[in-house]
C-alpha cells in the first residue's frame, strides 16, 4: 500500500484528492474492505471503501480526500491504513505531509488554486504540479509530458521545471507584494503573494 505520491503534500486552504495504491501480493483475495486511520485535526475520506483485486492488472486503487484543520502545525503525519479479506488483515502506516500554504499548479485547466495568499512574514509558501488525468492533455500513454514552474521575478527566483507530483518551497522574509507566474504558461498560471509586517 502506498500514497501517490509519497507522502502526499495538503494544507488547510485546500481539500486535495490523493490516490492510495495497493499492490496485490499473490493475488490471496477477490476483495478488499479498507478503512484509514488519520491523526487527530486530518480529515480523510475514502470515496470507495471496497475494493477489487483484478486478476490481470499489477494493482487497484482508492481515492482518498485530505483536508488538515487550521490548528495542525506543519510536519509529517502517520496514517493507517488497514485492508482486510477472507480473514486475512493487511495493516501499514503510511505518511502524509502538511504544509501552511500550499498552491496547487494543476496541469489541464493552466491556473494555479489559489491565485492569492496573504501571509505573514518568514512563511514557507509550496507550490505542487498535479495533473488532472489523461484527459488534461499532460499525461500521454500514461507519460507525463507536462511542466510548469514558479517564477518570482522580483526577487529572482525560479523554482526547476515541475513534472507531476514534484514540489518548491520558498520562505517570504519581507514584507511586500510578489507577483508570481509560470515561465511555461505565463498568460494563465499567474498570481500574487502579499506579505504582512
Amino acid at each position: 500500500m502506498s500514497f501517490t505520491p509519497e507522502p502526499p503534500i495538503i494544507s488547510q486552504f485546500l481539500s486535495i484528492n490523493y490516490t492510495l495504491y495497493f499492490v496485490p501480493l499473490g493475488f490471496p483475495t477477490t476483495s478488499l474492505n479498507v478503512s484509514v486511520t488519520p491523526p487527530p485535526g486530518i480529515s480523510m475520506i475514502l470515496y470507495q471503501k471496497t475494493i477489487v483485486v483484478p486478476g490481470a492488472t499489477p494493482y487497484v486503487n482508492l481515492t482518498v480526500t485530505m483536508l488538515p484543520s487550521a490548528d495542525v502545525a506543519a510536519g509529517l503525519y502517520p496514517v493507517t491504513v488497514v485492508a482486510a479479506g477472507v480473514g486475512r488483515t493487511y495493516t501499514q502506516t503510511l505518511y502524509v505531509q502538511v504544509v501552511k500554504y500550499l498552491i496547487v499548479a494543476y496541469c489541464g485547466n493552466w491556473e494555479p488554486k489559489p491565485t492569492t495568499y496573504t501571509v505573514p512574514v518568514n512563511s514557507s509558501v509550496t507550490w505542487l504540479r498535479l495533473n488532472t488525468g489523461e484527459r488534461s492533455g499532460c499525461i500521454v500513454d500514461g507519460v507525463d509530458i507536462g511542466l510548469s514552474d514558479a517564477v518570482i521575478p522580483s526577487l529572482n527566483v525560479t523554482s526547476p521545471n515541475l513534472l507531476q507530483y514534484h514540489s518548491f518551497t520558498y520562505t517570504f522574509t519581507k514584507p511586500g507584494t510578489y507577483p508570481f507566474y509560470c515561465a511555461l504558461h505565463p498568460l494563465w498560471m499567474t498570481g500574487t503573494i502579499t506579505v504582512t509586517a
